[in-house]
């Protein structure tokens, strides 16, 4: 499968492909491309059995359409623990190098690097790296931020794997683990303020309150 195959199949999974429709206008603003280059991208992937397209509602992804954009990420997720931990990049530089690298790894050089890495769990923003066999892409235990009720103590266990989230979780010194409180939401905007145990208080926009998980403790 070529690359922008990959790119566009691991779009559509992120997107929600699995459970539901996803239209042309959602891949096209997500990837860049024109609605023209979508469609013709829908039917190849269709004749590959790897999506369902229906026009004017959208693709789904099919049985083996979901496989393979689960390996996908698990190759993504894998080569950013390594950039991360071995090659000390920041975590907001692993994602585009990462993408780049899923494309040229075979099956048995991921597991290689996976063993070598000592079978991490979590990518450096937190996320689940799923297996080639276990579906779960989302860990249970955690919430979405904007979701938390007021006064809750929360801890944070991933941020969504977006360069300019990363660099300005990293800039307010937010670190995967770090606990803070729900101290107050805005009425205007509905932009959250936390809490950590020093006393320092940062305000998020929904924005990030969005792109950001959280274990309740």
């Amino acid at each position: 499968m070529t690359p922008n195959k990959e790119n566009y199949l691991k779009a559509v999974y992120e997107l929600g492909g699995v459970e539901r429709h996803v239209s042309n206008k959602q891949i096209t603003d997500v990837l860049n491309i024109t609605g023209a280059s979508a469609t013709e991208m829908n039917n190849r992937l269709e004749k590959d059995g790897l999506l369902n397209y229906t026009p004017y509602r959208g693709v789904v992804l099919t049985e083996k359409g979901h496989q393979e954009a689960i390996n996908l990420v698990r190759k993504h997720r894998i080569w950013e623990v390594f950039l991360y931990d071995i090659l000390k990049y920041n975590w907001d530089e692993v994602n585009e190098e990462a993408d780049h690298l899923e494309h040229a790894s075979s099956d048995r050089l991921i597991e290689r690097l996976y063993d070598y890495l000592g079978r991490p769990k979590y990518d450096p923003h937190g996320a689940l790296i799923p297996s080639w066999h276990d579906r779960q892409m989302i860990d249970e235990s955690t919430v979405i931020l904007s979701s938390v009720e007021l006064g809750s103590q929360v801890k944070i266990r991933e941020v969504v794997d977006s360069q300019e989230v990363l660099s300005y979780v990293q800039n307010i010194g937010m670190t995967l683990g770090k606990t803070y409180t729900v101290v107050r939401q805005e009425a205007l905007d509905g932009s959250i303020v936390l809490k950590d145990e020093q006393g320092q208080q940062i305000l998020l926009s929904p924005i990030l309150t969005q792109s950001i998980f959280v274990e309740v403790i």
